[in-house]
């Protein structure tokens, strides 16, 4: 009997530990936005600012050790001032630009670390997109005789920096390649680190 019940004691603990280390392998899933956004400024030359806001949705992985999928966006924001000996107006201005980028990709773990994660990302087919609404400059270029012009302006500007921001995020996004150190505190905050330079990042839920 003896026998008998330390052979259950020891399957129900096992099981026990079985729980705690599927529960805590799961707590990172689900969509996290990050608490501040990154400044990307020195990947854009010709920006004077410029932040992303990241939000990463890490979904469940499939049974036999089948990757999961994941998907990062981020909502940048960019300033740029503008010497007028480069364009038609006859004084300095600033431009500022709303854009979003995303890109998607699958997701396992490293060996048999459950708290750091590889991601595969197809960088090649990151998404980009400037609204024209979203590309404002400042007020004293806002004239009723200007605004053929500024409407030309606006296109281009969106022009060049979907292009711009599609090499930027190339790189930004690839620094999520590695996933250390992920940990999901009490409060239900998700912090890891990424490379290429260190960097330790803090998410809120989403969702």
């Amino acid at each position: 009997m003896r026998l008998t019940n330390l052979i259950i004691l020891a399957v129900a603990a096992g099981l026990g530990i079985t729980a705690v280390s599927c529960g805590h392998k799961d707590k990172f899933i689900g969509t996290w936005t990050a608490i501040s956004p990154a400044n990307i400024t020195n990947l854009l030359p010709a920006a004077s600012t410029a932040t992303s806001l990241t939000t990463m949705q890490l979904m469940p992985a499939g049974s036999n050790d089948t990757p999961g999928s994941v998907c990062l966006s981020s909502l940048i924001d960019i300033t740029q001032p503008v010497d007028p000996a480069a364009g038609s107006f006859d004084q300095p201005y600033e431009v500022s630009v709303a854009a979003t980028a995303s890109v998607c990709g699958t997701w396992h773990y490293k060996g048999n670390e459950d708290d750091e994660l590889l991601l595969s990302l197809d960088l090649n087919s990151i998404t980009v997109t400037v609204d024209p609404a979203g590309v404002t400059y400042t007020e004293n270029l806002l004239t009723g005789k200007q605004q053929p012009q500024l409407d030309s302006l606006t296109a281009a500007t969106a022009a060049l920096w979907k292009k711009q921001l599609t090499a930027a995020m190339r790189q930004e996004f690839g620094r999520f390649a590695v996933l250390d150190d992920i940990e999901v505190n009490r409060d239900g905050f998700l912090s890891l680190e990424i490379q290429s330079p260190d960097t330790e990042l803090h998410f809120r839920r989403s969702e």
